[in-house]
């Protein structure tokens, strides 16, 4: 028994079908049989299967991709399969994909190109101001000139996070070996450490663990999340950083005693741009948070973030993969 839409998806009439001319083994093409197999193994142990998705071969030989999902009719017993066909979703997927494309590539080309002329505009201001002469300056072109030199700063700093996110974001295929995490961390805080200084920040750590991943890209992890925490306080900040066994691999832990996040912006402070306060707060892109939770994509893991609120600090998530080495990669292939 089948509905109409289920005969437009595999292109077959109802008579056809009724005389039994539709086959699951010629609709159905070889790499899409161990889903159905696992599908109704799941329905008969179970009474229902989970979604899944597959493919059809339809009577002119076009395929058609869908998502099933089996299950036993109450009093009958009998096996009951919906079926949705996703081709405009994967479509649409496609199109996102190339635009996506697109658009980290302009982002990579403008951002670059802008580079220049920033350059120019905050070498001239100078040149300008020299010109003039300091003694000949008052204070309105003194103020004019820090306007604009703060400007070009800001503008500089977020091409800077644009091009490291485009950069991140365009890598699709990471290959990740086995890493030492606390190498990596301290290589970031190599790199923080003038500014730690100066603000009399301090970061803990505990023992941390060998991870699957890609050092320069966990370097910029790590970097980005400590300086999100040097940035967002109100008193010297205090970070500690740990890890424990999590079923994904390790699961990292990056505390804080800063000013807190509200439980509503807790999705949205990943998202490119997504400044909470205003540049005269606190300064900084909206960027880094994005291009952490893309990192930790790529390595196949999830970041998130915990916080009772303002003023009550945050704590950082984020799961790596254990470290698999030659002869237990070998093993597990």
């Amino acid at each position: 028994m089948v509905n109409d839409a289920y005969l437009r998806i595999i292109g077959y009439t109802r008579e056809e079908f009724e005389a039994g001319q539709v086959r699951w083994d010629e609709i159905t093409p070889p790499e899409s049989r161990a889903a159905d197999e696992e599908g109704i193994r799941q329905v008969l142990a179970e009474g229902v299967s989970e979604p899944y998705e597959k493919e059809y071969v339809r009577k002119d030989g076009t395929r058609v991709p869908i998502v099933a999902a089996l299950g036993k009719m109450p009093g009958t017993g009998e096996v009951a399969a919906f079926v949705l066909d996703i081709s405009s979703l994967r479509a649409a997927q496609a199109e996102l994909a190339r635009s996506n494309e697109d658009l980290q590539q302009f982002a990579y080309a403008a951002s670059h190109d802008l580079r220049e002329p920033l350059r120019t505009v905050g070498t001239y201001t100078q040149l300008l101001f020299r010109r003039l002469g300091e003694a000949r300056a008052d204070a309105e072109v003194r103020q004019f000139v820090e306007f604009i030199e703060e400007g070009v700063g800001r503008m500089q700093a977020l091409i800077e996070d644009l091009l490291a996110y485009a950069q991140v974001t365009h890598e699709t295929d990471v290959e990740l070996t086995p890493v030492r995490s606390e190498s990596v961390l301290g290589t970031a805080l190599e790199n923080l450490k003038a500014r730690m200084e100066s603000e009399g920040a301090t970061v803990t750590y505990g023992p941390l663990p060998e991870v699957q991943g890609r050092d320069i890209r966990l370097v910029a992890l790590f970097q980005n999340l400590i300086g999100n925490a040097l940035t967002y306080r109100r008193e010297p900040a205090r970070v500690h950083i740990s890890a424990e066994p999590d079923r994904d691999g390790w699961r990292f832990a990056v505390v804080d005693n800063g000013i807190g996040i509200e439980r509503e912006h807790h999705d949205r402070i990943f998202g490119v741009f997504k400044r909470l306060h205003g540049r005269k707060e606190y300064s900084g892109s909206g960027v880094g948070l994005a291009i952490c939770r893309r990192i930790v994509e790529q390595h196949g893991g999830r970041i998130w973030v915990e916080s009772e609120g303002a003023g009550k600090g945050s704590t950082f998530y984020f799961t790596l993969r254990a470290a698999v080495r030659g002869e237990e990669a070998s093993a597990s292939d």
